[in-house]
């Protein structure tokens, strides 16, 4: 065996606690947000036993980002399966110090830093298919992925701001102002401190699931064994 430890995710809203009324955290947090009105869930077929909830643009949770302990480093990943109705956003907050906001569009993944870099990138989005997404922000660089590849970066960094509250499946347009929750289907959108480019190509594919922790339990679910 090899490979057989990961990073453990600052907070990880995956397939557990599917109550409707949250975002369970199976992360070592524990960071659970309380949705905005309750969402159902449903299995995807070809994943690993992986789980979506449904998002017609009012099931949003939020949480401190304090909360979530990054520092200089952060790194964002989720899959999507987007109706593409609008511009849309997956996670993002704002403040007076910076903040940031991670888009989806018709056809661009943006990372908008909030006085500091924007990342724009062309990506091939499909409507009602799944596909995912990772935005990795550092002090020196900010990089997007699509489906396990890098598609774009900026050599201007961004040290994430840990100011107000995070919106998860949503963003903020203005501070303590919810904007543009995300329309169609998430699952398993996870906040980690640094992921390597293996990493993000590991959960990039559907075969490939995040090992759980029993339900109401918090733990390491983001480690893994590789043969």
């Amino acid at each position: 065996m090899s490979n057989l430890w990961k990073p453990a995710a600052l907070a990880a809203y995956c397939n557990q606690g599917r109550s409707g009324s949250s975002l369970v955290d199976s992360g070592m947090l524990g960071r659970t947000a309380t949705l905005a009105n309750a969402g159902s869930w449903s299995q995807i077929a070809g994943h690993n036993n992986r789980w979506a909830i449904n998002l017609d643009g009012t099931q949003y949770g939020s949480i401190a980002a304090s909360s979530l302990g990054y520092t200089s480093n952060l790194t964002v990943t989720a899959w999507i399966n987007p109706t593409l109705a609008d511009i849309s956003y997956i996670c993002g907050h704002r403040n007076t110090g910076g903040g940031f906001v991670i888009e989806l569009g018709s056809v661009n993944l943006r990372m908008i830093g909030y006085g500091t870099a924007v990342v724009s990138r062309a990506v091939p989005v499909v409507a009602n298919q799944w596909q995912h997404m990772a935005v990795r922000l550092t002090s020196s660089s900010v990089e997007v992925f699509w489906n396990g590849l890098l598609v774009g970066s900026a050599s201007t960094g961004m040290s994430p701001s840990s100011v107000g509250s995070m919106r998860v499946w949503a963003g903020e347009g203005s501070t303590g102002t919810v904007a543009r929750p995300f329309l169609g289907k998430g699952a398993d959108l996870c906040f980690w401190n640094y992921l390597a480019d293996a990493d993000i190509a590991w959960l990039a594919n559907p075969a490939n699931n995040i090992l759980q922790v029993p339900t109401g339990q918090h733990g390491f679910p983001l480690s893994r064994l590789v043969n």
